[in-house]
């Protein structure tokens, strides 16, 4: 071997191998200090992109479960709601019940008949009051179906919110100078007469057939030659759409439909009283239906309560085995770290001691100077 003094090729060798055990040292204690195998996309730049995108999939999926849980509380506000109505009609039938009778006298009647009232009201206030997040539950707005009425020249749409729910039939007759309407469910009836000769063509009129609740939008266009048409008004829903899923997905998502339970235009659809003891007997078979009613939609309720539980479920396996996966990449295994730390740190100081005498190697050249 070759004494030199310009180059120290041993010395060189030596800081080559010192830098790598140094930066080795380095980043297991990087690792050590941080709890994170990989610190940045250097460390590992494959591991490192799977790792983040498992993490963005932990994320949702734990903003998913936070939906499916308000949801849960969302359905169990409303089948509060629910249980209450149904106690409210148990009294309701017990009343109907007592009037029914024939020892039941006119003085009876009238407080049997305040006290219907009363209850009726407070089944009106709960529908309206039971809120989640300042969002009624129990009170969606009925909606009259597709039909060939909306479909008449001159009738552009139909608003049937504040009507019962039922089966209505829509005529119209010829006049002078307009179309006369008229709206029937049962036995009642109400006529609106329609002056077209003096409407703007393009612009709309309201007709509002307010003693049933529905009102029409119609044009110019209106004429008095089509047959008697059918409303099927049917009771509203207020509609919900959790995202309990990370993915764009109709199976990640889960749409509740709440009914409206007031006493009128709604699943319950009271009507009647006990003013007289016939009166009483009909009303006892009408709270029977809303009773009936009330139970198909409790049952929705508690349904969609077990889908999304389910649901809610198997997110957080989800997000458990997500984040596990994560982990196996991106944290620290410190038994593993710590030998790596523990090697790289005494083959640093190894690499100083030698570098300290391979930096003492050109010392020699003095000796063959001075000999």
């Amino acid at each position: 071997m070759s004494l030199t003094l310009n180059t120290n090729v041993a010395s060189l060798t030596t800081q080559q191998y010192l830098n790598v055990n140094t930066a080795n040292a380095n980043q297991a204690l990087e690792q050590l200090s941080s709890g994170n195998k990989l610190n940045s996309p250097a460390d590992d730049p494959a591991g490192y992109a799977i790792a983040y995108k498992l993490g963005v999939k932990s994320a949702s999926l734990t903003t998913a479960i936070n939906n499916g849980n308000q949801a849960l509380a969302m359905l169990q506000t409303a089948q509060g709601g629910i249980e209450q109505i149904g106690n409210i009609l148990t009294q309701l039938k017990q009343i109907a019940t007592e009037a029914a009778s024939s020892n039941t006298d006119s003085g009876d009647l009238t407080a049997l008949s305040t006290q219907v009232s009363q209850l009726e009201t407070e089944i009106n206030n709960i529908a309206a009051n039971t809120q989640y997040g300042g969002v009624q539950l129990l009170q969606g707005a009925n909606t009259v179906t597709e039909n060939q009425a909306e479909q008449l020249a001159g009738i552009d749409s139909i608003n049937a919110s504040a009507a019962p729910v039922g089966s209505y039939a829509l005529s119209m007759t010829t006049g002078t100078g307009g179309v006369s309407l008229t709206l029937s469910i049962g036995a009642t009836t109400q006529t609106i007469f329609v002056t077209t000769t003096t409407m703007t063509p393009g612009t709309d009129q309201t007709v509002n057939f307010n003693n049933l609740g529905i009102s029409l939008q119609v044009n110019s266009g209106l004429t008095g030659t089509a047959a008697t048409q059918t409303l099927a008004v049917a009771a509203g829903t207020s509609s919900f759409t959790y995202q309990v899923g990370s993915e764009n997905a109709t199976i990640d998502q889960i749409t509740v439909g709440i009914a409206n339970f007031g006493t009128t235009g709604s699943v319950l659809n009271l009507s009647g009283g006990v003013g007289s003891q016939t009166a009483a007997q009909a009303f006892m078979s009408t709270i029977d239906t809303a009773v009936g009613n009330l139970n198909i939609q409790a049952g929705s309720v508690g349904a969609s309560q077990n889908e999304i539980s389910y649901q809610v479920a198997n997110l957080q396996s989800m997000n458990t085995n997500t984040q596990s996966a994560e982990s196996t990449i991106k944290d620290t295994d410190y038994a593993a770290a710590m030998s790596n730390f523990t090697q790289a740190q005494v083959a640093e100081q190894a690499g100083v001691a030698m570098l300290t005498q391979a930096n003492a190697l050109p010392q020699q050249i003095l000796a063959l100077i001075k000999g």
